[in-house]
């Protein structure tokens, strides 16, 4: 535990008029708590865990303010790595690569070499599907056998996944989807990751829709999009109902989801997503059948 977490307890329970008395209940001594506001005991997870509901602040926010209101090094990694959108976003991805390193040359961190060997691979892929190269193959095949191996998929697993999920085989990705499926809708009721459970359901519906897999797209539009509206994030809605329509070949749907896009101004979605639909649906292209 860091070491002035005691201390930055104090001052938060004193500037929110807290007594000791008050925080403490039945549950700890006055000088119990004395000790470990003057950094001199370390508390227990579950002791911990009933102060800071004390005081009315979850874990990370109190990390936070301890770090002097900053994200601590790895945490302003992870940050960093979830706002890259695209393979294509170079810069950020160099500047990156490079705090990993740095990161790593003091310390030994799974999570953190696993993030490196993702944007590794990406500098190596980002020219496009021809540049796929042995290296940034092996590095990507290394971090989804570390995913495979595991029975359960947390949160941290699951944002991996939608790292590398876009360069697995498709018998690989068709594999994992009942997995998938299972191990989101344990995290349903689960609010801080919602952009994360809605992305990688939107990963897996492109990659369905570009394999003709328009059951399983359909399927996991319908999924995103319950999420989303829970998240009221209705740029996605809008882009699950064009799936949904071009899944379906249903106008009525896809238009509904441009209608939605044109009243929230996302006119660079609306753009991509008429590409869609125009590539799919056109009347010179071939049937879209299921494969």
């Amino acid at each position: 535990m860091h070491w002035n977490y005691g201390s930055t307890f104090k001052k938060i329970r004193k500037s929110k008029g807290l007594t000791q008395k008050a925080v403490i209940g039945e549950n700890l001594s006055p000088a119990t708590l004395s000790k470990l506001e003057n950094d001199r005991l370390t508390p227990s997870l579950e002791t911990f865990q009933y102060l800071l509901e004390q005081i009315g602040m979850d874990y990370d926010e109190f990390e936070y303010i301890s770090n002097a209101y900053s994200l601590n090094e790895k945490k302003e990694i992870v940050k960093e790595y979830f706002q890259i959108a695209s393979n294509s976003e170079l810069p950020a991805i160099y500047a990156l690569k490079a705090k990993c390193e740095k990161y790593l040359r003091s310390r030994n961190d799974r999570y953190v070499e696993q993030i490196l060997s993702i944007l590794t691979s990406y500098l190596a892929l980002a020219g496009g599907p021809g540049t796929i190269t042995p290296l940034s193959k092996s590095m990507l095949n290394e971090v989804w056998r570390d995913l495979e191996q595991l029975d359960e998929w947390y949160a941290d697993d699951l944002r991996m996944l939608n790292g590398v999920l876009y360069y697995l085989p498709l018998e690989t990705v068709e594999a994992l989807y009942p997995k998938l499926l299972k191990n989101l809708e344990k995290y349903q009721d689960y609010m801080n990751i919602e952009s994360l459970k809605i992305a990688l359901l939107l990963n897996l519906a492109t990659l369905f829709l570009e394999n003709h897999k328009l059951t399983q797209c359909n399927e996991a539009s319908l999924m995103a999009e319950r999420w989303a509206k829970t998240a009221h994030r209705y740029d996605f809605v809008a882009v699950c109902k064009v799936r949904q329509g071009i899944c379906q070949q249903d106008e009525a749907l896809f238009t509904q989801g441009m209608t939605i896009l044109a009243a929230i101004e996302e006119d660079a979605l609306a753009s991509e997503m008429q590409k869609e639909i125009d590539y799919y649906l056109s009347p010179v292209q071939s049937p879209l059948k299921e494969e």
